[in-house]
């Protein structure tokens, strides 16, 4: 049997952590443990039916994120720019009709 090579990718090391980014990982395990604590305390199949409604969507969102970022520092980009907005304010001209 002949020996098998494999070429590794030069950025390879550039990814780093499950799915690249480990920062998803924890924000995952931190936004989906008390929701999935508060749902299936008890075994009741509609609670596990709508926890997995939730979940799926909710854990691929906070996996891989919004627009390379994370969920968190997405929702601080969105906090962020409503409190500094600027707000335009059109003075009426007097005289004109």
């Amino acid at each position: 049997m002949e020996d098998r090579l494999y070429e590794i990718p030069a950025n390879v090391r550039e990814v780093g952590g499950l799915f690249g980014r480990s920062r998803n990982v924890v924000e995952t395990v931190v936004v989906l443990l008390p929701l999935g604590f508060l749902l299936v305390t008890r075994a009741e199949p509609w609670r596990i039916a709508v926890a997995a409604l939730i979940f799926v969507p909710l854990g691929v969102l906070t996996l891989v994120g919004i627009g390379g970022d994370s969920l968190g520092q997405f929702l601080c980009h969105v906090v962020r720019f409503l409190y500094r907005r600027r707000k335009i304010h059109l003075a009426r001209m007097e005289g004109t009709e």
